[in-house]
């Protein structure tokens, strides 16, 4: 199966060619009807392959779209809607979804109309939930979004709630007012704590940390008791060094740790983390860096919050914070 861009005579196609998987009647039917919600496309069969030929010339790729414009809560909403509605409209073809294709490259926008066509792939069968998960991350997770406290809020909610194992377009649609920012929200009840703890490594500094604590009149200047009120990153290697957790959150990169902590770390990323508090409690999230983020020795999956607890190790590439 190969998937092609066109221009002829100044308009602008797709095709994509191969041997049919599904039943040949459902093609005809879609070009017959031309359901909304699917690219209008062409038949065109030639020995034992088959070609489609889908009109793109009046929409855009939503990448494109969305590296243009951006995209805020309410244009995340609509574009739900609209793989709910992709759903029923497989449903009521009789369509497996798992024929539509579900990607930056292969969904099309009109800005005029509002509208959102998808791409009917008979040749091949893919995992459209998988999928459904994998492009809100990469809408969300990118910062397509505006880079406003709200903005934030919301997309560390929006990036828990796609990342839950039981993830359902319909549930996230039914939860949205939990995800969008109010300043007395209810608390999320997901847990997406996904990373294992290598016990060990935590109780050996959550020991450390405990005997640091302690008021030993002979090493009074090694105490790194939290007395402000507020969760700090402490550097295990340099214990002067803290990074107050502040109520909207911190985003950790090489320029901070330099200026603000005179730490360089080629490894670390320029935004290579964030660190933020939510209903009382600390999470992490990676933000897409090279080297990675470590939650006592695991790495984070990137762009997927995990939460925190106090002793716990979090390492920036191999520079190591514990939590206080």
């Amino acid at each position: 199966m190969k998937f092609d861009n066109l221009e002829v005579g100044g308009r602008k196609f797709k095709s994509l060619y191969g041997e049919i998987k599904c039943p040949e009647y459902m093609l005809r039917m879609i070009m017959i009807n031309i359901p909304g919600h699917i690219l209008p496309f062409s038949l065109i069969e030639k020995g034992t392959d088959t070609k489609l030929i889908y009109e793109t010339d009046t929409k855009t790729p939503i990448k494109d779209y969305l590296l243009e414009n951006g995209a805020d809560e309410q244009w995340m909403k609509n574009f739900l809607l609209s793989l709910d509605g992709i759903i029923a409209l497989c449903g009521e073809y009789l369509i497996n979804q798992d024929y539509i294709i579900v990607s930056t490259e292969s969904i099309f926008y009109s800005a005029d109309t509002g509208e959102i066509v998808f791409v009917f792939n008979p040749f091949e069968i893919n995992d459209f939930n998988l999928s459904c998960r994998k492009i809100l991350v990469d809408i969300a997770g990118n910062y397509f979004l505006d880079h406003a406290v709200s903005g934030e809020i919301f997309r560390e909610r929006f990036l828990r709630e796609v990342g839950n194992k039981n993830f359902n377009i319909r549930n996230v649609l039914a939860n949205w007012e939990a995800l969008s920012y109010k300043e007395k929200s209810d608390a999320i009840n997901s847990d997406f704590t996904n990373s294992k703890k290598t016990a060990k490594t935590t109780d050996l500094f959550k020991e450390l940390f405990g005997k640091l604590n302690k008021k030993e009149d002979q090493n009074t200047t090694m105490a790194i008791t939290n007395t402000s009120g507020h969760m700090c990153l402490t550097g295990i290697c340099s214990i002067n060094t803290k990074i107050p957790i502040k109520e909207e959150g911190i985003t950790v990169g090489r320029t901070m740790l330099q200026k603000d902590y005179g730490l360089y770390n080629s490894g670390i990323g320029k935004t290579h983390a964030r660190v933020y508090k939510q209903d009382g409690s600390i999470f992490a999230t990676d933000l897409g860096s090279r080297n990675g983020t470590y939650l006592n020795g695991e790495q984070l999956e990137k762009r997927v919050p995990v939460k925190m607890e106090r002793g716990d190790i979090l390492a920036f590439s191999d520079e190591e914070f514990i939590l206080c």
